[in-house]
């Protein structure tokens, strides 16, 4: 399962990292992770990647509060 998170909380990657590694060390590749840290700014290279990690994925969580508008509207895109 792919599941993209984009979110401003550096605490939340912290643990979310962690927890995916507690979960392929039981399941192996039963998931791919993608996070995204919205709190600065990133290059037009990273929204398209994140954009389209957002497309593929079968989950996408979202956190933008205090993100950029570059970042909301590449989030949009995805999501759409």
């Amino acid at each position: 399962m792919k599941i993209t998170i984009i979110t401003v909380s550096a605490p939340a990657i912290k643990n979310l990292i962690e927890a995916a590694r507690e979960i392929r060390t039981d399941y192996s590749d039963a998931l791919e992770l993608k996070l995204y840290y919205a709190a600065s700014e990133v290059k037009e290279e990273k929204l398209e990647e994140m954009t389209t990690d957002i497309i593929d994925s079968q989950l996408v969580l979202v956190d933008l509060m205090g993100s950029s508008p570059t970042i909301i509207k590449a989030v949009y895109k995805g999501l759409e």
